[in-house]
């Protein structure tokens, strides 16, 4: 009986996978669902340190029933019996002693989790916009400081709900302010390590 189950499982995950591969989408330039251009297959030989991220948005931007899998993990985290957890009027989710968490459009719980990863050139951005401001303000004698609030869900995640697992220690929060700390040479007020430091006063 139990060599059954295993086959039915064998069959089960290789449906599953096979379904991502006979509905790719390699046709479409857009998606209207999700109001963005699709990734195109990177022109890149496979050894070029670009090629594995873009081959990486083009198999997530195309993978077959991709639209169905994100319309059932939707209907799921809203209707089912997690009523109780989040609260639709305020989009809030709800954890434990009835804390609450400001959720828009699942944004927090995404980066909570560890669901978006950035990647070198978005750390470089932010280094590049965050120079350009500092310089432009000792130009014209101006001190710039900057100051990075964080979320909720950061500050006290031993409150956030038990059924969002965290895919890393760290959130993005933290890795992007580990990256300024110690990759940028402005004026940078961590108010993360301040407010962790006093909030069991207040």
């Amino acid at each position: 009986m139990i060599k059954y189950y295993k086959i039915i499982f064998i069959i089960l995950i290789f449906s599953i996978l096979s379904n991502g591969i006979i509905f790719f989408n390699y046709t479409d330039k857009i998606s209207i669902k999700e109001n963005k251009t699709l990734a195109t297959f990177p022109f890149k030989l496979p050894f070029h340190e670009e090629f594995p991220r873009e081959f990486d948005r083009y198999i997530n931007d195309r993978i077959g029933l991709k639209n169905s899998a994100v319309a059932l993990h939707n209907y799921i985290y809203n209707k089912l019996p997690l009523s109780d957890i989040i609260n639709e009027n305020v989009n809030a989710v709800k954890g434990i002693d009835n804390w609450l968490y400001i959720n828009m459009i699942n944004d927090d719980y995404i980066h909570y989790s560890g669901l978006i990863n950035y990647d070198d050139t978005q750390y470089n951005k932010l280094k590049e916009i965050l120079i350009q401001i500092d310089e432009y303000c000792k130009k014209n004698n101006i001190v710039f400081y900057f100051m990075m609030p964080p979320t909720k869900s950061i500050l006290y995640p031993e409150y956030y709900p038990t059924f969002v697992n965290k895919l890393r220690k760290q959130s993005n929060y933290e890795l992007i302010n580990n990256f300024i700390l110690n990759n940028i040479n402005i004026n940078y007020v961590n108010i993360y390590e301040i407010l962790k430091k006093e909030k069991s006063n207040y």
